[in-house]
């Protein structure tokens, strides 16, 4: 009975938020409001429950007002560490859901992501995250095609806060 009990109490302490605080630490750079350089899209990272969920929203500009287009979350798969994001879009057209990889690097981050369509197919694509001053997000856009990476388009988020 008491080795139950033991063997309960340390499956609950690994498990537990506390006992995992800070799993997502590497994403640091990316937590906060975003506004693209022409002020029509926002991205929103927000920390939760310890630091083992990122929740993400983007945001379109609509006019005077702000539309959410897509929401979804950050966390690390428990089995192989990986960090990855699920988006799933609100009235976005052309795009239903994106599913990303990120992998931290010396100077940024690493992203693969793969966008699902309404007709069942899918855009791969690989993104460099770099900060190359403080508030300051470039990323350029490689889609994946015939095997090969082609550069596809490059942007960058200013914080917002």
């Amino acid at each position: 009975m008491r080795l139950s009990i033991v063997i309960i109490a340390m499956m609950i302490s690994v498990t537990t938020p506390a006992a995992r605080a800070g799993d997502l630490d590497a994403l640091d750079a990316i937590l906060g409001h975003w506004i693209s350089p022409d002020g029509n899209s926002r991205v929103v990272y927000e920390s939760k429950f310890n630091g083992n969920w990122i929740d993400s929203q983007m945001w379109f500009k609509n006019g005077d007002e702000w539309k959410l287009v897509g929401q979804g979350g950050i966390y690390r798969h428990t089995s192989d560490r990986r960090i990855i994001s699920t988006m799933r879009t609100i009235d976005m057209i052309g795009i239903e859901l994106f599913e990303t990889t990120i992998s931290p690097k010396a100077d940024g981050y690493e992203v693969s992501n793969v966008a699902f369509l309404p007709d069942g197919s899918k855009i791969l694509t690989e993104e460099e995250w770099t900060f190359p001053l403080r508030g300051e997000w470039n990323y350029v856009v490689f889609k994946l095609e015939d095997d090969e990476r082609k550069r596809w388009f490059q942007d960058g988020w200013v914080r917002a806060q």
